[in-house]
């Protein structure tokens, strides 16, 4: 599901090519194939889990772990972020919301660009952490998991 802030993203990302559209019929086609071309992006839950134990889990279930130059990646298959090591990219069509390790907490689905202000922010454990962005939700959660739940988001 997009955000009200990944919609504006993929539409400001696209506005060259939306523009070029001359009829309402391209306008939807395209936006249609270009959602679908998004990746999506899981979170490892390190509260609950680490990235070892989530790969290992997600192996069993026949998905296989790519290297990210392997290019587009396929139904099956998922690989770890290049600058996030606790993100995995999957493809985008991936049956993630009915994972068991979705279901148990131990991912959380979160588009790539949410997860950039915490890792960059790197909150050592014991810090204390106004998030200013909204109610607490993932970039939270993701600043509770960094500290290892040792300080406090306000």
């Amino acid at each position: 599901m997009l955000t009200g802030l990944s919609i504006l993203q993929f539409f400001l990302c696209k506005a060259t090519y939306i523009s070029s559209c001359l009829f309402a019929n391209d306008l939807f086609i395209a936006t249609v194939i270009s959602v679908v071309d998004l990746p999506k992006y899981a979170r490892v839950n390190l509260l609950k889990s680490d990235v070892s134990l989530v790969i290992a889990a997600f192996n069993e279930d026949g998905y296989l772990l790519c290297d990210e130059r392997c290019g587009a990646l396929e139904h099956n298959n998922f690989s770890i972020d290049p600058i996030l090591p606790d993100v995995l990219k999957f493809h985008p069509l991936a049956p993630l919301t009915t994972h068991p390790l979705y279901r148990d907490s131990h991912i959380i689905l979160q588009d790539k660009a949410s997860c950039l202000p915490a890792y960059l922010l790197a909150p050592p454990p014991g810090s204390n952490v106004v998030d200013c962005c909204a109610a607490p939700g993932n970039k939270t959660t993701q600043l509770a998991s960094i500290m290892r739940n040792k300080g406090s988001c306000r």
